[in-house]
């Protein structure tokens, strides 16, 4: 992991986007909701097609998915400055699919929530 910020806040948001992993391998919108803030966006492109719009979204297809057990995750970036921060991470599922994803964790009451998760589908 690159870090760029405090190491505790640094830390902290390694540990949000571990739940993050654990709920996109657990097809758990609960466990997601966790760390996504409910104000959240998501935004990328599904195939051809545009999928933007509110963090329901992304808890929707996740339903409609279910559990992605294959999900493997590697090579996160953190940077930090105060409140707001950046966090990039790579990942496989199941060798069907090589994703990277943005996230915007904002420190808010002393915790650590994605505002939003932008991602990359990269061609097969």
């Amino acid at each position: 992991m690159k870090d760029s910020g405090c190491g505790d806040d640094s830390r902290e948001i390694e540990a949000v986007m571990q739940v993050y992993i654990d709920g996109g391998r657990s097809g758990s919108a609960e466990t997601l909701s966790r760390i996504l803030h409910p104000l959240a966006t998501v935004c990328g492109h599904v195939d051809p097609d545009l999928f933007a719009g509110p963090i329901q979204m992304f808890y929707d297809r996740y339903a409609d998915c279910g559990p992605t057990a294959g999900l493997t995750a590697g090579d996160l970036r953190v940077d930090v400055e105060g409140t707001v921060a950046s966090a990039r991470i790579e990942g496989d599922i199941a060798t069907v699919h090589r994703f990277t994803d943005f996230c915007t964790p904002v420190k808010i009451d002393e915790h650590w929530k994605n505002f939003s998760k932008v991602f990359c589908r990269h061609p097969e």
